[in-house]
């Protein structure tokens, strides 16, 4: 291998290559060569690699000349133009080198277009928080979300959840609301749910509120009503959907936080059980019913979440012709006697 010394002899010996050697380190890799260029250097190479057709033989001291084998000739040939298209080899490779080092980082710069921000409630109390779009995040205890840098302002809006987090989601079609937890994701357009997605726990769960969400699993999707609750176990993969408000009793829908919530509910057909438990969750009281009495009634209205539990229910119950008893802080719905 030739060292650095015996380069630069070289290229004392031949001063005609030094502008190559300036060309190629001034190469940015990006302009194109000028028209006639490659030809140009093709011929200046193939005039200076046979000296043979224009000096048969080497000059002797005493202007004789001595006759050189035409085989030899040949190979000098040979060596020479070989050496020169190892030149020529190797400065396109360099250019292909430059341009490929320049335009990396631009690859790079695109790739890191997209950034991830977090927020993380370090506190004991939950946190209430107005996401970009508008719409409202509660982190609770050692909860995690993250979301795009441009949330709300592309085709998704989307979070990664860790910990417990319940959202109310500003209503918006073309921007569905989006929640990732482990393999499981929850598409929403607006409502009111919550996620919880405990590592030390082996389940993750969805609690469904108002409106309505479809939870994406890995083989199948499962949409939930208002008042209904899945649950996804990590380790055999099985699923099931329940009636939180019955299976945990005196659930409380935010924890005392209920003050974040919208100022309203619409129903839309649903029966009158689910408007209950619905009821009994955002209220954090229990609400007993007999499902015989009230198994064929449906409701469709507006209820104003600013009206007591106690004027809610007296109301629903006028209306549909059952009674309501308030005894040892649970209220109990029954028929009409």
């Amino acid at each position: 291998m030739q060292t650095e010394k015996e380069d630069q002899e070289y290229l004392r010996q031949h001063p005609e290559l030094r502008n190559l050697q300036e060309e190629f380190e001034q190469a940015d890799g990006e302009t194109p060569l000028p028209e006639g260029y490659s030809e140009d250097m093709l011929k200046a190479i193939t005039a200076r690699t046979q000296p043979g057709a224009a000096q048969p033989g080497a000059t002797q001291p005493g202007g004789a000349q001595t006759a050189q084998p035409a085989g030899s000739r040949v190979r000098a040939i040979r060596i020479t133009l070989s050496a020169a298209a190892a030149v020529l080899l190797l400065a396109g490779v360099g250019l292909l080198l430059k341009q490929t080092r320049q335009k990396s980082p631009v690859t790079a710069l695109a790739a890191k277009t997209v950034r991830w921000l977090q927020r993380t409630n370090g506190g004991s109390q939950p946190d209430t928080w107005t996401m970009p779009d508008g719409s409202t995040a509660i982190l609770y205890p050692h909860a995690t979300i993250q979301y795009r840098e441009d949330f709300g302002r592309y085709s998704k809006r989307e979070v990664r959840v860790t910990g417990r987090a319940f959202f109310e989601v500003v209503k918006n079609p073309d921007a569905p609301f989006v929640a990732y937890t482990d393999k499981i994701r929850t598409v929403v357009l607006g409502t009111a749910f919550k996620v919880i997605n405990d590592s030390a726990a082996g389940d993750i769960r969805v609690e469904l509120y108002t409106g309505k969400v479809r939870v994406c699993l890995p083989d199948s999707d499962v949409d939930l009503q208002p008042g209904q609750e899945l649950t996804w176990a990590r380790e055999t993969q099985r699923v099931w959907v329940d009636n939180f408000n019955r299976k945990h009793g005196r659930t409380k829908l935010l924890e005392g936080q209920t003050g974040t919530l919208a100022n309203w509910f619409m129903f839309n057909n649903q029966n009158l059980g689910t408007v209950f438990d619905q009821m009994a969750a955002i209220y954090g009281t229990d609400i007993q019913y007999d499902d015989h009495a009230i198994h064929n009634i449906f409701f469709i209205g507006m209820l104003d979440k600013r009206d007591s539990l106690n004027k809610i229910l007296n109301d629903l119950a006028t209306l549909n012709h059952l009674t309501v008893t308030h005894r040892d802080g649970k209220y109990i719905i029954a028929g009409s006697r």
